[in-house]
C-alpha cells in the first residue's frame, strides 16, 4: 500500500484523498452504540484523524526523498517526484460533520452520592455477596479520584499497591502504581497517591480475596473470585468495561454499572467518562486549598494539579520546568482534599480510624515488650559478669582466673552491645508513640452503618481499653510483690530453697531467678518477706511460668485488697480517695483469704 502511494506521486495522492474523504463522509455506522445509533454518518473527528495519519506519512516520504539525494544506499528514482507535500484536505469541504455526541462525564456531586451508597452496601454485605460489592466500590473510588484509563486499572497487580512509597521530597505514603501507556512509555509508571481510607479499602480487598500485600504476579482485579490452588487472571477488556459501564442481556437482565447514565439500570457511564470527573474534582480541590491558604502553591494554576492527577503532560515548555511541576508532589498535595470533596464533602461524621489505631498500638506494644525483654537480658548479662568477676579471687589456678576474667569481659561486651540495640529500639518506640498519637488525632469519615457508640467501642478496643458496651469487670491491680511461698510456687521449689538462695546465693547450674540480690526483697516483718516482681528475671521463665506469675500476682492482689477492705485499683491511681496503706507505710499486708479467691474464680 505504501509503495502504491509512492508510485502515485503528490498530485494523484491529493486527488485520491479528496475522493476518500467524500466516500467516508457518506458512510454510515453499522451497529448500535451507547452514544450513537446505527445508520449515523462517520463523525468529522474520525475522518480528520485518518487524514492526519496519512498526512504524517506523506511528510516521511519527503524526508526519505531528501535522504535519497545523498545516500549511496537509498535509491532516488522511486522518490524523485516527492519534492512537495500535497495540500491537506479539510473534511468539512466534502460533507463531513460533527457527530454531536455528549462526551462529558458524570458530575462530582452525582459520583460522590453514588460512592457513599456503594460504600454502605460493601460494608454491610456478607462474605458470599461481598466480592462484587467490594470490587464495585473500589473501582468507583479509583475512577472518580484518578480517572485512569481502562487498561491501566485492568492490568494493575497486587504488587502495584505500595504502602510505603517514597516521594521525591522524602515523604513516604501509600500509592497505587499504574502504567497508563498511550502517550506514556510502556514501562513508565504513574504513582497515584492514596488517601488513608482508600488505602485501607485496597488492603481489605487484597485480604478479602485471600492474597497478601506485595504478592507477585497477582491481578488486583481478577476475572473471578480467587480460590486456593486456582491461578488468577485479570479481567478481560470486555469484562472490565462491563464491570464499570454495565451491559444489557437478553431476557431483560444484565450487569449493572457503577453509575447508571439515565433510566436504564443496565447502561452506565463508560470508563473514560470518569476522567472528566477526576479532572473537575482535582481542579475544585486545588482551588479550595488555594482559597483557604494563600501559600499553597500560589504559582501553580489549579488545572496543573488536575493534569497531574489524570496523567496529562505537565512539562511542555521551559516555564513549566522552572515552576517545579513534579507530578507526584502535585498529586499528593490535593488528593486528600479531593477525597473530602468526593466522599466526605463535610457531611459525614468523622473520627479516628480504629484499624489504623490498632496497628499503631500493636506496633508500639510489641516494641515495649522487646525493650523490656532487652532490659532484663542486659541486667542478666551484667549480673553474670559481676558473678564471674567475684569468682576470680576464689579460683585456685591462674588459668581458671584468666578464664573467668575473659568470661566476665565477654559478658560486659555483650551487655554493651545489647545497650546499643536497646537505644535503637527506644528511638523506634518514640516514633511508634508519635504514629499512635497521629493515628488517634487523624479524623476520617465514619460509615453510616456504624453508630457513635459502636465507633467509640471499636476505638476503645483498638486502644487496648474495654469497650463502652462491654461488661465491666472490677479492675484489679496486680500485686507488685510476692511472698516466699508464691516465689517457691513460681520457681518450682520449696520455700526453704528460696530462703537459702536469698541468704547464701544462687546455684550455678541454673540462671538467676532474680536480680539485685538483697535489694530485690521487701521485708515488711520478720515473718512477711516479699520478692519484688520488678526484680524477677523474666527471661529465665518458661511460658507456663510467665502465666503462673500473672495468676500469682492476681491471687496476691485479691487476697491483700480483700483483707484490707480497700477498693480495687489499677496501677498507681487512687480509688475513693484512699491509698493502699501497706504499700506506702510499710505495714504488713493482710493474709490470703481462700473465700475471696474462690469467689473471683467462680
Amino acid at each position: 500500500m505504501v509503495a502504491k502511494v509512492i508510485e502515485w506521486g503528490p498530485e494523484q495522492v491529493a486527488l485520491r484523498m479528496e475522493w476518500a474523504v467524500t466516500a467516508m463522509a457518506q458512510t454510515t455506522t453499522q451497529r448500535d452504540r451507547r452514544r450513537r445509533p446505527a445508520g449515523s454518518p462517520l463523525s468529522l473527528s474520525t475522518i480528520d484523524h485518518r487524514v492526519t495519519g496519512l498526512w504524517q506519512m506523506l511528510g516521511v516520504l519527503l524526508e526519505l526523498r531528501s535522504i535519497a539525494a545523498t545516500s549511496p544506499v537509498l535509491p532516488l528514482a522511486p522518490l524523485d517526484g516527492w519534492t512537495v507535500k500535497p495540500r491537506r484536505v479539510d473534511p468539512r469541504d466534502f460533507g463531513a460533520r460533527e457527530a454531536g455526541q455528549d462526551n462529558s462525564g458524570p458530575s462530582v456531586e452525582v459520583c460522590a452520592t453514588r460512592l457513599r451508597v456503594l460504600a454502605a452496601e460493601a460494608t454491610t454485605s456478607g462474605r458470599g455477596e461481598g466480592y462484587l460489592k467490594r470490587r464495585r466500590v473500589l473501582l468507583m473510588a479509583l475512577l472518580c479520584l484518578f480517572g485512569g484509563r481502562a487498561d491501566a486499572f485492568r492490568t494493575t497487580r497486587v504488587e502495584d499497591y505500595l504502602p510505603n512509597h517514597r516521594y521525591p521530597d522524602g515523604v513516604t505514603g501509600p500509592v497505587l502504581r499504574i502504567f497508563p501507556a498511550k502517550t506514556w512509555d510502556p514501562d513508565e509508571a504513574h504513582y497515584l497517591p492514596l488517601p488513608t481510607e482508600l488505602a485501607s479499602w485496597i488492603e481489605s480487598w487484597i485480604s478479602f480475596t485471600s492474597r497478601h500485600i506485595g504478592q507477585l504476579d497477582e491481578p488486583l482485579f481478577p476475572s473471578r473470585k480467587p480460590k486456593p490452588g486456582r491461578p488468577n487472571h485479570p479481567l478481560s477488556e470486555h469484562g472490565f468495561f462491563t464491570a464499570v459501564a454495565g451491559a444489557r442481556q437478553a431476557g431483560g437482565t444484565g450487569s449493572r454499572p457503577l453509575l447508571p447514565m439515565g433510566d436504564d439500570p443496565y447502561i452506565g457511564w463508560r470508563v473514560h467518562a470518569y476522567r472528566h470527573t477526576a479532572y473537575q474534582a482535582a481542579t475544585q480541590a486545588a482551588a479550595n486549598l488555594q482559597h483557604e491558604d494563600s501559600t499553597f502553591f500560589p504559582h501553580i494554576h489549579p488545572q496543573e494539579f488536575a493534569k497531574a492527577i489524570v496523567g496529562h503532560h505537565l512539562v511542555r515548555d521551559v516555564g513549566a520546568i522552572y515552576r517545579d511541576l513534579d507530578r507526584q508532589l502535585l498529586s499528593r498535595a490535593v488528593v486528600d482534599e479531593m477525597w473530602r470533596v468526593l466522599y466526605d464533602d463535610g457531611v459525614l461524621r468523622r473520627g479516628a480510624d480504629p484499624d489504623r489505631v490498632r496497628r499503631a498500638r500493636e506496633q508500639r506494644d510489641a516494641l515495649q515488650l522487646t525493650i523490656t525483654a532487652l532490659g532484663h537480658h542486659i541486667r542478666d548479662l551484667e549480673a553474670r559478669a559481676a558473678q564471674a568477676a567475684d569468682r576470680v579471687g576464689g579460683a585456685r589456678d591462674e588459668s581458671r582466673r584468666l578464664e573467668l576474667q575473659v568470661q566476665a569481659a565477654e559478658l560486659r561486651l555483650d551487655a554493651h552491645a545489647q545497650r546499643d540495640e536497646l537505644r535503637r529500639h527506644e528511638d523506634t518506640l518514640a516514633q511508634a508513640d508519635a504514629e499512635l498519637a497521629d493515628a488517634a488525632a487523624t479524623l476520617v469519615p465514619i460509615p453510616d452503618h456504624i453508630s457513635d457508640a459502636e465507633h467509640a467501642r471499636q476505638l476503645a478496643d483498638a486502644l487496648g481499653r474495654p469497650g463502652a458496651d462491654a461488661p465491666v469487670t472490677p479492675p484489679v491491680r496486680l500485686a507488685d510483690e510476692l511472698t516466699i511461698k508464691d516465689a517457691a510456687d513460681l520457681f518450682g521449689v520449696d520455700a526453704h530453697s528460696v530462703g537459702r538462695w536469698r541468704n547464701h546465693g544462687f546455684p550455678r547450674h541454673r540462671p538467676l531467678p532474680w536480680y539485685g540480690g538483697e535489694k530485690a526483697w521487701h521485708d515488711h516483718t520478720q515473718k512477711d518477706r516479699r520478692l519484688r516482681v520488678g526484680a524477677i528475671n523474666l527471661d529465665a521463665l518458661t511460658e507456663p511460668q510467665r502465666q503462673m506469675l500473672e495468676q500469682l500476682r492476681l491471687r496476691r492482689a485479691l487476697a491483700d485488697s480483700s483483707d484490707a477492705g480497700t477498693a480495687h485499683v489499677v496501677g498507681p491511681s487512687v480509688i475513693d480517695g484512699q491509698l493502699d496503706a501497706w504499700e506506702t507505710s510499710g505495714a504488713s499486708p493482710p493474709h490470703e483469704p481462700v473465700a475471696a479467691i474462690q469467689k473471683y474464680e467462680e
